[in-house]
């Protein structure tokens, strides 16, 4: 998001909006079983976040954005395939 949108529409640089149904996506933690730094044959929990909508489920995960180690920012803009429509 530009500065120009943060400064006069107020919203934040880290929202993002649902590509389905427009409503903000909430950042979501879960963890995830990777392998340990010290014994790489043994494995820990590690916490992973994503984007969700709570209005109708959809998902980061769901289009196969990967999950992020941090909960704010590092989000991948994706290319739209259909921009050149």
């Amino acid at each position: 998001m530009s500065l120009f949108c943060t400064l006069h529409f107020a919203r934040c640089a880290n929202c993002f909006d649902c590509p389905v149904c427009g409503h903000t996506l909430s950042t979501r933690a879960t963890s995830v079983q990777a392998p340990s730094a010290e014994d790489p044959s043994k494995t820990v929990p590690k916490k992973v976040y994503y984007l969700a909508c709570a209005f109708c489920r959809w998902t980061s995960r769901d289009v196969g954005m990967p999950d992020q180690s941090v909960a704010s920012g590092g989000w991948p803009d994706r290319e739209n395939p259909h921009l050149a429509r």
